[in-house]
This record gives structure tokens, sequence and C-alpha cells, in this order.
């Protein structure tokens, strides 16, 4: 069985988002959610690279990761493993959330990023 870590990511609305961290690659739930790249970096903190939305975890960021246009330029920064949570509802919501995360995280590999790329979260 593959270990995970727990993550907790605050959005920019102040919303609080629990994400299981997993090794790239890791064989994931086929579920629809919200999936974060991300990196542990010497200062104790973890990074976000990349924040994305899908339809089925497993084949966007999971087994998938290695087809995701997104996963070499991932790997380039570091980016060790996927944060994924679970997300019940409509695209637009799933949408919503990603957008959410993007704004208060700042990954630098979305388009529209805030200022604070690679801004830290536990």
């Amino acid at each position: 069985m593959t270990s995970f870590i727990a993550l907790t990511a605050i959005g920019i609305s102040g919303n609080k988002y629990e994400l299981w961290a997993y090794p790239n690659r890791t064989v994931l739930q086929r579920v629809s959610g919200v999936y974060v790249f991300c990196r542990w970096v010497p200062d104790g903190h973890w990074v976000a690279d990349y924040v994305g939305q899908a339809v089925d975890l497993n084949g966007r960021a999971g087994v998938g990761f290695g087809l995701h246009e997104k996963a070499a330029d991932a790997v380039s920064l570091g980016t060790t493993h996927t944060a994924v949570m679970s997300v019940t509802g409509t695209e637009q919501f799933r949408c919503w959330v990603e957008n959410d995360l993007i704004q208060s995280l700042g990954p630098p590999l979305n388009k529209i990023a805030p200022p604070g790329h690679g801004k830290r979260w536990a």
C-alpha cells in the first residue's frame, strides 16, 4: 500500500481544504477532484507547482501523470508528489475550488497566478 501525507491548504476565500499527497504516478481513485503537483522544501513546507481539476484524478494526475502537459515542467521544478482531494458536484464547482487554490498558493505553472509564486503551505 502506498503511503500518503495529509496536507491542509487554505484558499484565497478562506476555505480550508484537506488533501492527500502521494508520490507521483501513484494509482489514485477514479473520482473527480482537484490536484496539486507539489514538493517538500528543506525549511519544512510544501510548495505548489501546479493546481488542476479533473473528472478522473487517476487518469489525469495519478497513473496519467506522465501524460500531463505540465508534468515535465513540474518535475524540472522538483515536484515529487501529487496532492489530491475528491470534489463532488459540477465541473463549475471543481473549477471554483481549483481557482481558489491557484489564487492562494500561486503555483508558477498555472497560466494566471498572483504575486508570490511558489508560496509555502502546510
